[in-house]
């Protein structure tokens, strides 16, 4: 590659032209990108283990969700054994104020103050943008 040109913004540039044109489906980091943004754009912040959760169930694996809440339980379901890994390790160690803290806020997703008004004008940028058409 000639001098200064960074070949990962050539790659991703090509990956851009050739899912506009149909000739791939969206790459995984575009889907993650796309699966983020609207969590963040729905609640005004993210929740860790919803939006783990979220995107191992848009993977297409199989995840057991609570009855009541429709919220996801970690340890059960076809989950993969190093995400039932990456859960379990951590909790191990924690705090168990902070344990109940986030089993909160998986139960009920927290919401950003005054996430309304704050919405409304982050949506006009983003469609006229053109980042976000939905």
């Amino acid at each position: 590659c000639p001098k200064g040109v960074l070949v990962e913004e050539v790659l991703k540039a090509i990956l851009r032209v050739m899912a506009k044109r149909g000739l791939i489906e969206d790459y995984p980091s575009k889907k993650f990108d796309k699966f983020f943004l609207e969590s963040v754009y729905e609640h005004g912040r993210i929740e860790d283990g919803e939006l783990l959760f979220g995107w191992i169930e848009r993977q297409g694996y199989k995840v057991v969700k609570d009855p009541i809440l429709k919220k996801p339980i970690p340890f059960m379901g076809g989950v993969p054994e190093w995400l039932k890994q990456l859960v379990v390790k951590p909790i191990k160690s924690m705090n168990i104020d902070f344990l109940m803290l986030n089993t909160k806020h998986m139960l009920f997703h927290p919401k950003t103050k005054n996430w309304g008004k704050f919405k409304q004008v982050l949506r006009k940028v983003m469609e006229e943008e053109g980042v976000f058409a939905g």
